[in-house]
């Protein structure tokens, strides 16, 4: 993995970290639900770009 990929990969779990608190505070549960299922398939989309 290069640096660069290193970089924008800590980028992509730190705005999903932020996402996940802005869910937690202004969504309802099914919101929540939806919203987190949407951020773990980024994270698993982004997991296997870096093992690809």
């Amino acid at each position: 993995m290069k640096i660069s990929d290193k970089y924008a990969r800590e980028e992509i779990e730190s705005i999903i970290i932020k996402l996940q608190i802005l869910i937690g505070s202004h969504f309802d549960s099914g919101e929540q639900a939806l919203a987190n299922e949407l951020l773990s398939t980024i994270r698993a989309q982004a997991a296997l770009k870096d093992a690809g």
